[in-house]
């Protein structure tokens, strides 16, 4: 019952309600709109797979059946016949006989008690030697295994009430597993659904279609789970099969996310068909990109604040011997109040390479790795990135606007190769943040402070 409840609810509605699908090859491609939804948001939703799931849960529901029917007949008890047959069964040697070929030699203790001079394991040598002993054993094996055999067939035959209650309950179950999609469904329309919405993917409601976002190549939408109304989620759509491979894998070295970075409920690749790739997130109200252009410079009790979730998220990673490579305002959303961590697709291995980079958050030594001969090399991935980008940061907090202003790309990357560069810090007037910027924007990558240290700096010890 709990397998069966358990795949019921865990199986993704690829399907949508058998009234609104139009075509009947389980392994096609159906454009499903919903009703009330305007005809041009329109959905591949993709059947395939669902057949191989119901025979698949079939076959491990019989054989759990199977497995326990046969555990809970096999290893009853013997009936008090049985037991009465198997002692009534004749011996064929004496016991006179039998006795005299292994009796133990003996010996009178100090208090007149008989003491058995050899030990159990002699006995039991002596005893498994004796032909008596084979012949009742071979005997008794045979009568207990016919009596099983009839016990079970008796035990089929006096409770025809608890096999039709367990074949009922694998029929329940049956049909709730092939009805899934639709009761997910009728649960979505008492709950409002689907009025104010465009297209169901899998047990998802789109409430806010996906688009791009800044310089970003996925795009982000909301979502939310049609079994929890007002349960909103992100959901992240991107193309690039390997980023999202390489995203979803650190979400899995990280427990699913938690914490400094939002949760991951959900993954799925081409869930439309079409090449998209899927991933279901917290929500996040705003990113802290939005935030500072909104609010302008920071208070410094926010700078701490923020600052503090964001070393946290850098002293998770670089534990566990990876660097983030992208750490910069875009990349941290507010859930419920609470800075957290998205878009880890560029989280790398301390050595190997970069799998990209934001210029306005690169430390000068990107700069240098752009200069030929070195243009066409990769750039290992160290800790000491995440420390220049994490002071950036926190510039970019205090001054409510990038240090780079709007230049592009190129543009950065000419300035840091100029002889003398150095990040102008004239304008930070806190000298308690003035001076864990020079540490953590130093151009000696060496000289950095790691995570550790720059936790413990007296910036952050200040309420």
């Amino acid at each position: 019952i709990f397998f069966s409840i358990a795949v019921f609810f865990s199986q993704p509605c690829r399907m949508a309600p058998t009234g609104l699908v139009g075509a009947s090859n389980p392994m096609s491609y159906v454009s499903v709109s919903i009703p009330n939804g305007p005809v041009e948001e329109q959905l591949l939703i993709q059947r395939s797979g669902d057949r191989r799931w119901l025979w698949t849960t079939a076959a491990v529901a019989a054989a759990m059946f199977l497995a326990g029917f046969v555990g809970a007949v096999g290893f009853t008890p013997t009936s008090t016949a049985t037991a009465q047959a198997f002692l009534s069964t004749p011996s064929p040697v004496s016991t006179a006989n039998s006795g005299a070929a292994f009796r133990a030699p003996q010996l009178t203790g100090p208090t007149g008690h008989t003491v058995a001079r050899a030990t159990l394991s002699e006995v039991e040598q002596q005893l498994m030697q004796h032909e008596v002993v084979k012949t009742v054993i071979n005997e008794g094996s045979q009568v207990l295994a016919s009596s099983q055999v009839q016990t079970a067939i008796a035990t089929v035959q006096s409770h025809p009430k608890d096999i039709v209650i367990i074949g009922a309950v694998l029929v329940v179950a049956a049909v709730l597993w092939v009805s899934r999609r639709t009761i997910f469904w009728k649960l979505a329309q008492r709950r409002g659904y689907p009025e104010d919405v465009d297209t169901v993917i899998n047990k998802y409601c789109v409430e806010q279609k996906w688009m791009s976002k800044g310089n970003s190549s996925a795009k982000f939408g909301v979502v939310s789970p049609l079994w929890n109304r007002k349960g909103r989620l992100a959901i992240k759509v991107s193309r690039d099969l390997d980023s999202w491979e390489r995203e979803t894998s650190i979400y899995k070295k990280l427990w699913g996310g938690g914490g400094p970075f939002v949760s991951l409920y959900d993954a799925e690749p081409n869930f439309d068909g079409r090449g998209a790739n899927m991933l279901i997130q917290d929500y996040g109200e705003m990113d802290l990109l939005d935030y500072i252009n909104e609010n302008g410079p920071l208070s410094m009790r926010d700078i701490r604040r923020f600052g503090r979730r964001a070393l946290k998220t850098l002293k998770k990673l670089h534990g566990m011997g990876l660097v983030w490579c992208d750490c910069k305002p875009e990349n941290f959303v507010l859930v419920n109040g609470t800075l957290k961590a998205i878009d880890l697709e560029t989280v790398s291995r301390v050595g190997e390479d970069i799998p990209g980079y934001t210029a306005e958050t690169a430390p000068p030594e990107l700069a240098e790795w752009e200069k030929p001969p070195r243009a066409t090399e990769a750039l290992a991935a160290r800790k000491s990135y995440d420390m220049w980008s994490l002071g950036m940061l926190l510039l970019h907090m205090y001054l409510g606007v990038s240090y780079w202003k709007s230049n592009s790309a190129q543009t950065i990357v000419r300035a840091m190769r100029a002889d003398g560069f150095e990040i102008d810090l004239s304008d930070v007037d806190d000298p308690l943040l003035r001076n864990l910027l020079k540490s953590l924007l130093h151009n000696n990558p060496n000289r950095r402070p790691n995570a550790a240290l720059a936790g413990a700096h007296p910036f952050f010890l200040v309420p």
